[in-house]
């Protein structure tokens, strides 16, 4: 059988399979039903275990034979324009063009949004139809638009807009940098976000969160912080919901290193109520969390059933716990910061032997071809030991190279970067977005 030939019956056979696992629930898979079962890993309508990793399958497959039947010439160009649709989802959340849809009945035309935008609507008509050509809008007739269960992530309320809008603003300014460092000898091998793509961009040598704390740049924090709860909802809810949890029993301590807005350990705390939950960061995101948690779980700090916490992880952790959580911590360190992290919680688990770490990463995604003239489905190539959705994983990577000057790690760098920190791992678990929880424990 010829590649393409391979491809196809892969993604037919993966099909048939997924159609089968989700039985009645294939009729809940369209663009216009916003609760899908791959939008609800949070309930029992979600999709099993299996539909996710056929459907992660089938989508690796079909991105191999988009490849395969796209013109050399034209794959190329498709990357070098794909930035412009960064600044089109920013810019629809500027404008909040997914609320003035509804507002008009859930269709309106392109000349009625630019007037309740106050914009042009040629411009405005080129930006919905880049998006709506790749499935976030619809357009039902010409220059006529419509929502869709993408597109309506951008209403407003749950903070979307604005940290979409923020991103793709505030990381099109880092890409500016990438060249300039890769070419500079001096520092190219730096991930010091001082020194890094953004600072080089901006011309102002420090990190994304202090060039946000100056008075000229505000309206970028507000936005994030507006934000933040709908981030920590979009990756929590995979986090919390599809983690085991409980094997620390109904009463356990869990301690959140670097918890940001605490949104994640407030959904933890929905699922279980009876956890003791520490949120430590710097001081800038304490109040942020004791906000979330005042306004999610009323009393629960008073009683202390929460805490907030002042904490920098590269000082030795003098809090007990059963599980300390690290999320998105050390893809901002280098490895000698790393291990130096890491062996600041050592103590606590020598006291507590039933103690772990959960490292929560982007796990560096690969698709190797040894062999490419033997070539076939991609899908039979992707190891489960990384970060799902392929193309988002890799892009994130990207983004975080050139936003935050940090490192993605494969599933091989971290478990070298754990032994040389005197731990193991224990369990490696993928999860349905595009992170992963790596439990670790002591070698000793």
């Amino acid at each position: 059988m010829s590649l393409l030939e391979t491809i196809l019956a892969s993604v037919a056979a993966n099909g048939g399979r997924l159609a089968a696992v989700l039985g009645d629930d294939v009729a809940r898979l369209n663009n216009t039903v916003d609760d899908t079962p791959f939008d609800s890993p949070d309930s029992p309508l979600g999709a099993p275990d299996e539909a996710w990793n056929l459907a992660q399958d089938i989508m690796t497959d079909c991105y191999q034979l988009i490849s395969v039947l796209m013109p050399r010439r034209m794959q190329a160009m498709k990357f070098c324009f794909a930035s412009s649709i960064e600044y089109g989802i920013g810019i629809a959340a500027h404008f909040k063009v997914a609320d003035h849809i509804e507002r008009r009945g859930g269709i309106a035309t392109a000349a009625d949004l630019a007037k309740d935008c106050g914009t042009d609507a040629a411009k405005l008509t080129n930006v919905l139809q880049s998006l709506s050509g790749r499935h976030m809008f619809l357009e039902v007739e010409p220059e006529v638009f419509a929502n869709n269960r993408h597109s309506r992530t951008l209403l407003s309320g749950a903070g979307a807009p604005e940290m979409l809008e923020s991103y793709s603003i505030v990381s099109g300014k880092a890409f500016d940098g990438l060249l300039p460092l890769m070419t500079d000898r001096d520092n190219m091998h730096s991930i010091d976000p001082k020194k890094g793509a953004f600072a080089i961009a901006t011309g102002k040598p420090m990190a994304i969160l202090d060039w946000m704390m100056l008075p000229e740049n505000k309206a970028y924090l507000a936005q994030i912080l507006t934000g933040m709860p709908w981030l920590s909802d979009t990756c929590g809810k995979g986090t919390v919901f599809g983690y085991n949890w409980a094997q620390w029993g109904p009463a356990a301590t869990v301690c959140d290193m670097g918890s940001s807005d605490g949104g994640i350990m407030s959904l933890l705390k929905v699922k279980h109520p009876g956890f003791h939950i520490i949120c430590q960061d710097l001081a800038p995101m304490l109040p942020v969390a004791t906000q979330t948690f005042n306004t999610a779980h009323p009393g629960a700090i008073e009683k202390g059933q929460v805490e907030i916490l002042l904490h920098d992880y590269f000082q030795e952790q003098e809090t007990d716990a059963d599980a300390y959580w690290m999320r998105g911590v050390l893809h901002d360190y280098t490895e000698e910061e790393c291990i130096t992290i890491l062996q600041n919680v050592a103590p606590r688990l020598r006291k507590n032997p039933k103690a772990r770490i959960l490292i929560n990463e982007i796990v560096k995604p690969s698709l190797l071809t040894p062999d490419p003239k033997a070539e076939g489905p991609a899908s039979k190539r992707v190891p489960r030991t990384q970060s799902a959705f392929i193309e988002m994983s890799s892009i994130m990577q990207l983004h975080s190279t050139a936003f935050l000057a940090g490192r993605e790690r494969s599933y091989y760098d971290f478990r070298d970067l754990f032994d040389k920190a005197g731990y193991r791992i224990e369990h490696f678990q993928q999860l349905h977005l595009f992170s992963c929880i790596m439990r670790i424990a002591l070698k000793e």
